[in-house]
């Protein structure tokens, strides 16, 4: 079997927590990069990570983000929003897959969401379905 590089954004929540482990347990040979706070870095690697960045260096997630384009088979985001599929779209292989747990609004449930947000969550899923060079999935 060939070994995978697979991304999960927001290790440190319930359903990243799971991600991680997932990822390892299927396939322990696959490396596992974790995108997190750096308080929660000890905690996300005793759950499996290889690997874990710290969002909250600018400095260390832009060089990340440069280094590692084209590398990754798959991308699992727990947070959502635009900015994160923005920001990591690139660093997936021409045929990996990005996985959004979280949909397209970021932290939804946690505000209220108006008509607008609904709109353009509906029009960032159509778009990335239609006119990206990648699979997406929204897990819901």
């Amino acid at each position: 079997m060939q070994k995978r590089k697979a991304l999960i954004v927001g290790v440190s929540g319930g359903v990243g927590s799971y991600g991680i482990q997932f990822a390892k347990a299927f396939h322990p040979e696959n490396t596992a990069v974790a995108i997190c706070s750096g308080r929660y870095a000890k905690f996300v690697k005793s759950l499996g990570a290889d690997v874990v960045i710290d969002y909250t260096d600018k400095t260390a997630f832009e060089e990340f983000l440069k280094q590692e384009k084209g590398t990754f088979d798959y991308i699992f985001d727990c947070v959502g929003g635009d900015a994160y599929l923005k920001k990591l779209d690139p660093l997936l292989k021409k045929l990996g897959v990005y996985s959004i747990a979280a949909g397209p609004i970021e932290h939804i449930g946690s505000e209220n969401v108006g008509l607008f947000s609904i709109a353009s969550a509906l029009y960032t899923i159509v778009r990335i379905k239609l006119f990206s060079p990648h699979t997406y999935k929204l897990i819901l």
